[in-house]
């Protein structure tokens, strides 16, 4: 990908992603949600680590974000369960 598209491609997979979970809190569709924070980090993650060589950093970084991704899913699973 050209790197002058690159703020392009963050936007259009911001927005997609965020509406994708918007919409999925908003009428309480936990499939949904993990869809959008799934695609929006792999996405995200794919472009950050496109072209790396360091294969250390890469695995510290896709482990401390995944964990991350992972922890906060759990976190807003049970508070969409709580709240019904």
């Amino acid at each position: 990908m050209d790197p002058q598209r690159w703020p392009l491609y963050l936007v259009c997979l911001m927005i997609v992603s965020g509406g994708t979970i918007y919409f999925g809190v908003r009428f309480r569709s936990f499939a949904f949600v993990a869809y959008g924070v799934l695609y929006g980090y792999i996405g995200f993650a794919a472009k950050v680590l496109d072209g790396t060589r360091d294969f250390i950093g890469a695995m510290l970084f896709v482990v401390t974000t995944g964990s991350a991704v992972v922890f906060s899913l759990v976190f807003l699973a049970r508070r969409i369960g709580s709240a019904e």
